[in-house]
């Protein structure tokens, strides 16, 4: 099945960036670094990269691959080449140099790729390109029937036991709302210790790559 591409802005590329990481996690549930919920909160914010282009390969049934880029401020640009898993007719190598070429074009300052450590060929081809290996952060996960419910009071277990965080009480309430399965990403020690403490278990780790501008 062949996939042509396409361009979008704004609204129909957040539509198109939505599939795609549905479809991807449809494809692999553990796969890939992003919800497609994830996109949709960045979006509340108004960005600069909202009205640049998004690349994305169309086959007959929706989105099978795609550069995202977001603009966190004006120096700081992240870019996210996704393949779904198991996709026929593209080749990931052209994805990241269609991708890193993209970047380029409206990042001035530089920009970071953030890579799954598990994803062999997106690490290596980062390293081959020269990129610098920067900060790490982790992902864990849970059923909701693993996740403790911590109310006011409730005492998490890990390195600060000050009182219960604000986003474990979120999780409480996606829980006792229906949630199916629940993921966290955090970046330091403790937020691992107390995310783990409340019934998360590791999934990922993820390293995030710098390309400077030339």
């Amino acid at each position: 099945m062949s996939a042509r591409e396409v361009r979008a802005v704004g609204l129909e590329a957040l539509m198109l960036a939505t599939e795609l990481l549905q479809r991807a996690r449809r494809a692999d549930s553990q796969a890939g670094l992003w919800e497609a919920a994830d996109v949709q909160w960045w979006w509340q914010t108004p960005r600069r990269s909202d009205e640049v282009e998004k690349l994305f390969w169309v086959d007959d049934e929706g989105p099978v691959a795609g550069v995202l880029l977001t603009s966190w401020t004006d120096d700081a640009w992240q870019c996210d080449p996704v393949l779904v898993p198991g996709a026929s007719g593209l080749e990931p190598g052209d994805v990241w140099r269609r991708a890193i070429e993209h970047a380029a074009k409206h990042s001035a300052n530089g920009f970071d790729v953030p890579v799954g450590d598990d994803d062999r060929i997106f690490r290596e081809l980062a390293q081959r390109s020269g990129f610098t290996a920067g900060h790490h952060d982790g992902t864990a996960g849970a059923a909701p029937r693993g996740v403790s419910a911590l109310r006011p009071g409730a005492r998490p277990r890990g390195r600060d036991h000050r009182s219960p965080d604000r986003r474990t009480l979120g999780i409480d309430r996606l829980v006792t709302r229906g949630a199916q399965r629940v993921k966290v990403s955090y970046e330091t020690d403790a937020a691992a210790a107390l995310y783990q403490g409340v019934g998360f278990l590791p999934t990922s780790t993820t390293t995030w790559y710098r390309a400077l501008s030339e």
